[in-house]
């Protein structure tokens, strides 16, 4: 373990905090929805849809590339269609939420940090706690909007 981050093999560094946002979406979808489908679904579409963005900002404002973003967006958009198909319209106040905080990291710069701190291309050289806040609090708001869009689905329309 390296800063917040989780050494997974074969995935790489992922922050502890994905996980534990992604368990506890899954564990109040199935709770009370009783729908392991929805659970699934809705907790790869979040990560889907964050993945998405960020991979897209970076791209906008640091030259990340831009086959590697039509690459990440062919291979997870089908995630979100299917959350969509499965009527997990994520709740827009948490939207308009995620989309404030993001203008706001946006306007600092949009750096995060990495485990590797390679310094480059927006990723911090140092932690920078700023930078840690501002990308937790928009994965966050947007898992938030996305289990309440779940909660929010139709039993009869979310495939069992």
């Amino acid at each position: 373990m390296n800063g917040p981050w989780l050494i997974l093999p074969e995935l790489g560094a992922i922050r502890i905090s994905t996980i534990v946002a992604a368990v506890a979406m899954g564990a109040v979808i199935l709770w009370r929805m009783r729908s392991i489908l929805l659970a699934v679904v809705t907790v790869f579409a979040w990560a889907a849809a964050y993945e998405g963005a960020f991979t897209a900002l970076g791209t906008a404002l640091h030259g990340w590339s831009a086959a590697y973003l039509l690459w990440l967006a062919a291979a997870l958009a089908g995630w979100v269609i299917l959350a969509a198909v499965m009527h997990v319209a994520p709740d827009r106040w948490f939207l308009i939420a995620t989309l404030v905080v993001a203008i706001v990291w946006i306007a600092t710069g949009f750096h995060a940090n990495s485990p590797t701190g390679s310094g480059s291309g927006g990723f911090d050289r140092e932690f920078s706690l700023t930078d840690e806040v501002l990308n937790e609090l928009t994965k966050t708001l947007l898992a938030a909007a996305y289990l309440v869009g779940a909660l929010r689905a139709p039993a009869g329309k979310a495939l069992r």
